[in-house]
């Protein structure tokens, strides 16, 4: 009773949060020890439940159709997908290595055949395959209205394979050809020099 005029005189509502939680507390007891089963509250029938349960978890026929069409479109997804990779790596092998620079490759220093050289008559470009470097130095020379110098006889049989683009300028292309490892290139107004690197 004191506390009751305490919390009056205070102009303060009485704290309902105790009472609340008795009540449930007193609840939740006659819940467990079965003490509202005459009211209706009682435990649930648990085969009855296991039944409603199993009933809506069992496929229908509607819920098979949607399984079996999903099985198919995911399918045919893997199956676009599987062409689709083997088409693009077929495209690749297909497509010739575009290179920005040369490639030079040294294959022997000895001189086993004539060069095969493929030219048409109106391409821009000439593939030395295998070639030696006398023959491809010779033919780029020509085409520039010079000449080829070796500084010995062993450069001369060294074999290349070589993209040579007409379109380049004789600077640019003794500027790719100084790539290779073995050998220093340089010109001067009607003669081109090849010698042997100077080792750094």
């Amino acid at each position: 009773m004191e506390e009751k005029n305490i919390l009056q005189t205070n102009n303060k509502a009485p704290n309902r949060e105790p009472d609340e939680l008795y009540d449930m507390a007193v609840i939740t007891k006659q819940a467990l020890t079965s003490e509202l089963t005459d009211e209706g509250i009682g435990m649930p029938d648990i085969e009855a439940e296991m039944k409603r349960v199993y009933e809506a978890a069992r496929p229908t026929r509607s819920n098979r159709f949607r399984h079996i069409a999903a099985s198919v479109a995911a399918f045919l997804v893997i199956g676009a997908i599987a062409i689709a990779a083997v088409q693009i790596t077929r495209y690749y092998r297909q497509q010739p290595p575009q290179t920005s620079a040369p490639v030079i490759e040294q294959k022997s220093d000895t001189i086993i055949s004539p060069p095969p050289v493929e030219e048409d008559a109106d391409s821009v470009e000439v593939l030395y395959d295998n070639a030696t470097l006398y023959d491809m130095l010779t033919d780029i020379a020509q085409h520039y209205g010079m000449k080829a110098e070796f500084a010995n006889e062993q450069l001369k049989g060294i074999r290349l394979y070589y993209y040579f683009n007409k379109t380049k300028s004789v600077d640019k292309a003794i500027r790719d050809l100084n790539h290779f490892n073995k050998m220093s290139i340089t010109r001067d107004e009607k003669t081109i020099f090849v010698n042997v690197k100077s080792k750094q």
